[in-house]
């Protein structure tokens, strides 16, 4: 059985306020993409990576990739317009190669292998899965003159 993970690495952080996008910002003395990227390199089901970033950051990426020996990454390309479109040019990537895929968002570095050995064994079992924790926000929903509606249960809400 092959697996391909896709990490999406080619958002602009345009929320996150800085000019250098969070993936490429340092944690730990390593860009934030490293440590991701690292996750996927260590956990043994996963044949390749393939990185999906944006034009003008697919040299660096590589230099990372070098840098780290971060071997596993069989492709770096660049990614669309919004997170939907990225995810379906990295699927496109992997057409034909894999029998699994595993799509996995850059700056999310603090996945662990117990984590993603979970979703290899449930995507095993159901062909298709996602991973998300409980919320712990409290969410409102509103009217259209934007006044409190309904303040729903958050534990039946999921991120």
């Amino acid at each position: 059985m092959s697996i391909v993970a896709i990490i999406l690495a080619s958002g602009i952080g345009e929320r996150f306020g800085d000019r250098t996008p969070k993936q490429f910002m340092k944690l730990a003395g390593l860009p934030v993409l490293v440590h991701t990227l690292q996750a996927f390199q260590a956990f043994g089901p996963v044949g390749s990576v393939v990185v999906v970033t944006s034009e003008s950051h697919v040299d660096g990426v590589w230099e990372l990739v070098s840098t780290h020996k971060l071997d596993k990454v069989s492709k770096v390309v660049i990614g669309g317009a919004t997170r939907q479109e990225s995810s379906r040019i990295g699927l496109e990537c992997c057409r034909g190669e894999a029998d699994y895929v595993l799509v996995h968002d850059g700056v999310r570095p603090f996945i662990g292998s117990d984590v993603l050995q979970r979703v290899v064994d449930s995507v095993r079992q159901y062909g298709a899965v996602d991973t998300v924790i409980p919320s712990a926000d409290t969410l409102v929903r509103v009217d259209e003159l934007d006044f409190i509606a309904e303040i729903p249960d958050r534990s039946t809400f999921r991120r």
